[in-house]
């Protein structure tokens, strides 16, 4: 598998390799969660001690042991954590194919067919109706895009490949940036993006300006769920 060389494909395998250490990291702290045993049970001795003295009889001290002795849930902390792993694992996957050139945010390309340079850098092409240029976005489960900024031609076509992780379902709506922000009806978008699922559209850069993409899942725009196109002549 060839990625190309030069400065921009440096970038691409240095952040490549720190999300791979970010996942082992992440991975390492989730089975230390899961396979942490639970404190140990301070209360016995003294209910003992209590049984012993005779200040609470065999039923009291059986009930008193179960709701005391009882070791503490961190289930909650550990579907987070899980969670944080999946999408950095994903990450780290859509970057084995899409290294970051030049420090361009948009991210374009496929596995195995090397680098395709994004707008602005050396090599270019701009995407076209027949062949659209394909950048891939990520959305997160803390509510964000990733990346938030891309930057287009005037006129050209691209093809959207957004791909959701962690348990919520997102949307995408990419357009005028007063339409996407607003919501409104027949602006193109692709909804009901599910865990690990991937969904594209594309669209052509032609129409009037600013333009914008965001999710309009429940509260998920109001939380900042939202990005900016940014157009080249």
């Amino acid at each position: 598998m060839m990625y190309g060389s030069g400065p921009g494909a440096a970038v691409g395998w240095t952040w490549v390799v720190g999300a791979v250490v970010l996942v082992v990291i992440v991975v390492w702290l989730v089975l230390r969660l899961i396979a942490r045993p639970p404190a140990a049970d301070s209360t016995a001795p003294i209910l003992s001690a209590r049984f012993g003295r005779g200040e609470i009889d065999a039923e009291e001290y059986a009930r008193m042991r179960a709701v005391l002795g009882r070791p503490e849930r961190r289930l909650g902390g550990g579907r987070l954590a899980i969670a944080v792993a999946v999408e950095l694992v994903v990450i780290v996957v859509l970057a084995l194919g899409v290294p970051l050139v030049n420090g361009d945010r948009s991210w374009s390309g496929s596995i195995g067919g090397g680098i395709a340079p994004g707008s602005g850098a050396p090599g270019f092409v701009a995407g076209t109706t027949s062949a659209p240029r394909v950048v891939r976005i990520v959305a997160s489960g803390q509510l964000r895009f990733i990346p938030d900024v891309v930057t287009v031609q005037a006129g050209e076509t691209i093809t959207f490949e957004v791909t959701s992780m962690g348990m919520t379902v997102h949307e995408f709506m990419v357009g005028s940036a007063a339409d996407v922000a607003a919501d409104k009806a027949g602006t193109p978008e692709v909804a009901d993006i599910g865990m690990m699922a991937t969904k594209s559209l594309t669209y052509t850069f032609d129409g009037p300006r600013p333009f914008a993409f965001a999710c309009h899942a429940p509260g998920h725009f109001e939380a900042g769920m939202k990005g900016t196109i940014t157009i080249q002549p």
